[in-house]
C-alpha cells in the first residue's frame, strides 16, 4: 500500500504542515493494543522516500496556515 503522511506542527502562535512530498511504506512492528481509557495503538516504521528535484532529494512539502479543523 501507498501512504502519503503528514504532520501538522504549532509553535508559537504558527502553524506548519508537512506532507510527504513522494509516498511511503508502512511496515507494522507489532499487534494492536487497546484498552478501554485509551486510543488503540500499533506499532509502526515509516520509510519516507524522496523525490529527486534538481539533483537534490525532497522529502517534505511544507505549508503555513491554519489546519483544517477536526470534526
Amino acid at each position: 500500500r501507498r501512504f502519503k503522511i503528514a504532520f501538522v506542527t504549532r509553535t508559537g502562535g504558527k502553524t506548519k504542515r508537512r506532507v510527504s512530498k513522494n509516498y511511503a511504506q508502512i511496515e507494522t512492528l507489532g499487534d494492536s493494543t487497546e484498552g478501554e481509557d485509551s486510543v488503540a495503538q500499533l506499532p509502526v516504521t515509516v520509510k519516507i522516500y524522496p523525490v529527486i528535484i534538481d539533483n537534490k532529494a525532497v522529502y517534505w512539502e511544507t505549508s503555513k496556515g491554519e489546519a483544517a479543523e477536526e470534526s
